[in-house]
């Protein structure tokens, strides 16, 4: 038996109308479920936890990856399986594996069982499954979250222009996993499970669920003028390619970041201002339902 949990306010609304469709297509297959509807910042976290302990087939999220990271605080350490309806605004982590857009589409994958085990993340005492960030990045997703009608990139799009026009760096200190320190003058930095956020934004081309390591992108200096010469190739995946000058990336397994002056941090569409943060990679931290890896 399959237990969806509904956030009935991601991606304004859409979710819910996700779910009729699907209780319609489950209905004439003579697929049993359950479902549970989250009412409140947490309550996924809660819910999850206790689904976790009935032994459902699987624990289904319909939302987006703020849905999807409560879901996975609350089966943290337990047998559950995890399936994903995106019905979110950002719908960015289903892209690294692969599950289409369509929800009954995305359905068809649930019900053909194919079980994948993935890593995700920890930001100070949150998980993560997508990606966790400082800076203008994370500021973009504060900005996105309050356009009315957009969603997805064009939102994302329109909340990086807003941000531009009130560009802040940030300057931080980072502890590596070696001990060392570094300080820099920063636009940006991600750390990522998954390879796509804001909407589709391509920002970590070599990263993989599946290899214990986060992959850390880090601006530094850069300007609105070069943040809009790169904002393309960042869209499509290339910026990587091209050694721009101040942007980098390497992988770890552990990151402290410190901030002079608190900033706006995301982890997953959560949240917070910090001057603090310590990421980690959770190798094999769940099993969720995919398609198999090509």
């Amino acid at each position: 038996m399959l237990f969806f949990i509904i956030n009935p306010v991601a991606g304004h609304g859409r979710s819910v109308r996700v779910m009729d469709k699907l209780c319609a297509h489950l209905n004439v297959q003579g697929v049993e479920y359950d479902t549970a509807f989250s009412m409140r910042p947490g309550h996924t976290v809660n819910i999850a936890r206790r689904a976790s302990a009935r032994g459902y087939d699987a624990i289904v999220s319909v939302g987006g990856d703020g849905t999807l990271r409560e879901l996975l605080e609350g089966v943290h350490g337990s047998n559950a399986v995890i399936g994903m309806i995106p019905a979110g605004t950002g719908n960015d982590f289903i892209k690294s594996l692969g599950i289409p857009k369509d929800p009954i589409k995305a359905l068809k994958i649930i019900l053909e069982g194919n079980r994948r085990t993935i890593d995700a993340g920890k930001i100070n005492r949150r998980m993560f499954l997508n990606v966790a960030n400082l800076g203008f990045d994370a500021q973009v997703v504060n900005t996105a979250r309050r356009i009315p009608l957009l969603r997805g990139l064009p939102a994302y799009f329109v909340a990086t222009i807003i941000t531009l026009l009130k560009l802040k760096l940030v300057n931080i200190e980072l502890e590596h996993e070696d001990g060392s320190f570094t300080r820099h003058e920063i636009l940006l930095i991600a750390v990522c499970n998954g390879r796509y956020y804001g909407g589709g934004f391509h920002v970590a081309p070599p990263a993989r669920l599946d290899d214990g390591l986060l992959d850390v992108v880090l601006a530094e200096r850069f300007s609105r003028l070069r943040v809009l010469s790169l904002l393309p190739s960042y869209i499509r995946g290339t910026h990587l390619k091209k050694n721009v000058r101040g942007l980098s990336h390497y992988t770890c397994t552990r990151l402290t970041i410190r901030a002079e002056a608190p900033a706006f941090a995301n982890a997953d569409g959560e949240m917070s201002v910090e001057t603090a943060l310590t990421i980690q990679a959770l190798p094999s931290a769940m099993t969720v339902l995919a398609p198999a890896v090509e």
